[in-house]
């Protein structure tokens, strides 16, 4: 694709902003990248997280009038930098890019409401389990780095109380934490931790390719083991 131009992303990279209509969307290969929106006070609320196969921002392609939350990225990863009126020209020549950026907009919203929904109803030990997971899912690996603060701003919780709520996982073996790393060893065993969102995202919102290497058992496996 000669109007794709490859692009490395940092942690905290802006790839879309609520207050501003993109001229360029970006396509995510790689890394993980939240959906914000800031409040009047300037704190942020985390309402959902995207990785590769996701094409940041959309929802900007229905309308100059259609909103959209700010996108930042959250771990190093690339993605394709695609020039905005040419998706609008291909969103009207081909039904199918239509059909797969609809498909892609009902992903997003059906994430968010799951993890308003989550946020609401369910103990913020079991929604740490499940967000692990599905970021693990969105990465394509068991291993990942990610700041707390970022988890605590998705989860809805204050940025002290991740460790605690990590300390059951490391104890038990199914993960371990060290300097921004997280490391899963036993997904089943992550699962049964997690609450019922998890698998609900994972049918219903994750790109069909990201489900599928998500279902391989070689990705289960990660060569690490806790230490004894």
């Amino acid at each position: 694709m000669s109007f794709a131009r490859p692009c490395p992303l940092k942690p905290q990279t802006l790839l879309v902003t609520s207050d501003a209509d993109p001229n360029n969307l970006v396509f995510l290969t790689s890394g993980l990248a939240s959906l914000v929106v800031t409040m009047s006070d300037g704190r942020t609320c985390g309402v959902n997280m995207v990785g590769r196969e996701s094409l940041i921002g959309a929802s900007s392609l229905l309308g100059s009038g259609t909103s959209h939350p700010t996108c930042v990225m959250r771990t190093s990863g690339s993605g394709l930098q695609l020039p905005k009126p040419f998706l609008r020209r291909l969103l009207i020549d081909s039904p199918e890019f239509q059909e797969q950026i609809l498909a892609a907009v009902q992903r997003e919203i059906n994430s968010t409401a799951q993890t308003s929904a989550c946020n609401l109803r369910h103990q913020a030990n079991a929604r740490l389990a499940s967000w692990l997971l599905n970021a693990s899912d969105l990465m394509g690996s068991s291993v990942f780095s990610m700041e707390q603060k970022h988890i605590a701003e998705m989860l809805g919780t204050a940025r002290t109380t991740i460790s605690l709520l990590a300390q059951p996982l490391t104890s038990r073996g199914l993960i371990s934490v060290s300097r921004g790393i997280i490391r899963i060893f036993d997904r089943p065993g992550l699962m049964e931790a997690a609450c019922e969102c998890y698998e609900k995202r994972r049918h219903f919102c994750l790109p069909a390719a990201v489900l599928a290497a998500a279902t391989e058992p070689a990705f289960h496996e990660t060569g690490f083991r806790p230490a004894a």
